[in-house]
């Protein structure tokens, strides 16, 4: 038991090392954050409110940790999950409002993971008969040093200019929002496709059959889909195959929470099952959510990558968050799916199961923010990235860029057909005064026009 809590004090350090990081990383942050929201110093006045009043209302959260019923160190996770979230989405935030709401939810996390951290030690370090352990003192000095040095290290990551904060914390935030992006995809994905069958029978009425014929389309979907974007990637880019495929998978979700409120009343009632219409509605909007889901994954890491190279590091944090959310999603939705006795669910008037197309439309949801904030932070990071090679944000994207910078070096490179043609009907003068302008400038030793030159020269011929 002793070694096992003071394994708890080292997790409950690492997470104190974060509170330290997010508590002292807003002051270094602040001018990046105020210019990106085209406000003053004195303008972000809100964030600092917004940040306070949550901390102080996560501070309240003591007396839940006395209750039998909560787990502590779940209530910890979950405050981590929050202030995180917070974090993650602040650096994209491009207004005062937004980033004062992130700045509060970042606020609630840290406050209930100071003061839940500061409980559960105590609560851990107690004797057999609640007397408080001497070492006690021991585990709190180390909670707070670790704090301390979260807050040494949120300068020297956050600091030092625009580029830092960039690089940084914008880096950070498009990894965090693809693994979160990635993680609610999965679970919702599992635990569609787990609950399918039980939902068909227990709630709409369906036989254990048709059921599962539904449920083989709906995979079957995911197969075809996948398949078919082998094709579709090589003339469609990722944002556009992603934007769809959410669409899809929002309407269908969309479109069987109305099946499932208009339908299920006649099953709840026994007037005389689901119906040809709802079994209809089924098998054309299963297999859409299917289709929609089928390139996600795929498209979400080809997006990413879009924005500049990965490493391996940031695609492992992105399959880490996939099998997170693989392994807690499904058991919320199970938790939420009903009673799965079909004659309880019927004495007490209710449908089991009808929770389930509730439980997709909100994780659909969830992946329209964490595919928002990706291509957010996606975006400003292409033009760091592009600020700091000293070319257009736009050039790292136009197809064939490589190519044209590969014929730079040829004269008339970058010309189109028409330019080429059209160049001799300037008249001879016009030629003649490139060609000896040429001569001067190889007689001289001047280097010859590189490609930053080229739009000019091309400007210049038409």
């Amino acid at each position: 038991m002793k070694a096992g809590r003071w394994l708890l004090v080292a997790a409950y350090c690492a997470s104190f090392v974060g509170l330290g990081l997010c508590i002292a990383a807003l002051g270094p942050a602040l001018l990046p954050l105020a210019t990106q929201s085209g406000t003053t110093v004195a303008g972000m006045a809100p964030v600092f409110v917004a940040r306070s009043a949550g901390y102080l209302s996560g501070s309240l959260s003591g007396p839940l940790f006395d209750m039998p019923w909560w787990d502590g160190d779940g209530l910890i996770a979950a405050s981590l999950v929050l202030a995180g979230i917070g974090a993650a989405l602040l650096p994209v935030a491009t207004a005062v409002g937004s980033q004062a709401v992130l700045a509060a939810m970042q606020g609630v996390g840290m406050g209930f993971l100071d003061t839940g951290a500061n409980v559960m030690t105590l609560q851990h370090f107690r004797n057999e008969g609640g007397e408080p352990d001497p070492a006690s003192g021991m585990a709190l000095q180390a909670l707070h040093a670790s704090f301390a040095i979260g807050a040494i290290l949120a300068p020297l990551l956050v600091g030092g200019g625009g580029d830092r904060w960039q690089w940084g914390l914008l880096g950070a935030a498009l990894v965090l929002s693809t693994a979160a992006l990635l993680g609610l995809y999965v679970g919702c994905e599992a635990s569609y496709g787990g609950l399918l069958v039980a939902y068909c029978v227990q709630a709409v009425g369906l036989s254990e059959p048709t059921a599962a014929d539904i449920t083989a389309a709906y995979w079957g979907a995911i197969a075809v889909g996948r398949v078919g974007g082998v094709f579709m990637a090589r003339g469609l880019s990722a944002r556009f195959m992603i934007t769809c495929a959410v669409a899809l998978s929002c309407l269908a979700a969309s479109g069987l929470v109305v099946t499932d409120t208009l339908g299920l009343g006649n099953t709840a009632s026994g007037g005389g099952g689901a119906g040809g219409a709802v079994e209809v509605a089924l098998w054309v909007l299963v297999p859409c959510l299917g289709l929609g889901f089928s390139i996600i994954f795929p498209s979400a890491i080809a997006l990413a990558e879009s924005f500049g190279p990965l490493a391996g590091w940031q695609a492992t944090a992105m399959v880490i968050g996939a099998a997170i959310g693989e392994a807690s999603v499904p058991p919320v939705v199970a938790a939420l799916f009903g009673p799965t006795d079909t004659a309880a669910a019927a004495a007490s008037g209710s449908v089991s199961g009808s929770s389930l197309p509730i439980a997709v439309v909100a994780c659909c949801a969830g992946i329209v923010l964490f595919l928002w904030a990706e291509i957010s932070a996606g975006t400003r990071v292409a033009g760091r990235r592009s600020k700091t090679k000293g070319l257009p944000a736009a050039t790292s994207e136009a197809p064939g860029s490589d190519d044209d910078e590969e014929g730079a070096a040829t004269p008339g490179a970058g010309l189109s057909a028409g330019e080429v043609e059209l160049a001799p009907s300037q008249g001879g003068s016009a030629a003649g005064d490139a060609g000896s302008a040429a001569g001067d400038a190889a007689g001289q030793g001047a280097p010859a026009p590189g490609p930053a030159a080229e739009p000019s020269i091309t400007g210049a011929s038409v």
